[in-house]
């Protein structure tokens, strides 16, 4: 099969839809949509002539980083598609999927969560319990799979990890504390962890 290579890249910005308020005036909150695929759940598809592997994933695609985790993982080959196709699939996985990279015996793989069209690593398993999600419910992906996802939600993006008593909005590649916000904005509410969105830099305070 020869080498595989990481899915790195992102294509296009995520879809989403705007709720826009009467005024104009407060927060209303964006709802990501995923890009849709033809490609089925656990399909494993990639490019020639240098081999750029991924598995669907909850409509996503995930990389492989390297021939040696492809075959730890039990694969041995791939169906090849259009590279238009390829790139065409979204790198964030359907909303409020929790994933876990494959362990090693001295290095536990990391776990992620998808929500408003990004993905956060948790770090703490039990602030999972605050939304409701069993840690052995998580999807097994390749280690490093997700590298390539991104980590910051769309433009006007709310979040709320639960418990907080702030809101955090997306702007410009940064977030920064939600004022004014609408009567039935979208939230994207994440798990009860301190780190959830360590991720995502803080707007400067001007």
């Amino acid at each position: 099969m020869g080498a595989v290579v990481l899915v790195l890249s992102t294509v296009g910005a995520a879809g989403y839809v705007l709720r826009q308020n009467e005024n104009g005036k407060c927060a209303a909150g964006v709802r990501w949509r995923q890009r849709v695929t033809t490609q089925p759940e656990q399909a494993l598809i990639g490019v020639q002539p240098e081999p750029i592997v991924g598995i669907v994933i909850g409509g996503a695609l995930i990389g492989f980083p390297s021939a040696a985790e492809f075959a730890a993982m039990g694969f041995t080959d791939f169906n090849e598609i259009s590279r238009k196709e390829f790139d065409s699939i979204d790198r964030v996985p359907e909303e409020g999927l929790l994933l876990h990279e494959r362990d090693l015996p001295d290095r536990p793989g990391r776990y992620y969560y998808s929500a408003g069209g990004a993905i956060f690593q948790v770090r703490d398993l039990v602030a999972l319990e605050s939304i409701d999600v069993d840690p052995a419910t998580a999807v097994l992906i390749p280690r490093f799979g997700l590298d390539g996802a991104p980590r910051n939600p769309p433009n006007g993006t709310l979040l709320r990890p639960r418990g907080d008593d702030r809101t955090w909005v997306i702007k410009r590649g940064v977030r920064k504390v939600a004022t004014d916000i609408c009567d039935g904005a979208r939230i994207v509410v994440l798990p009860r962890d301190p780190q959830m969105l360590a991720d995502i830099p803080t707007a400067p305070v001007r």
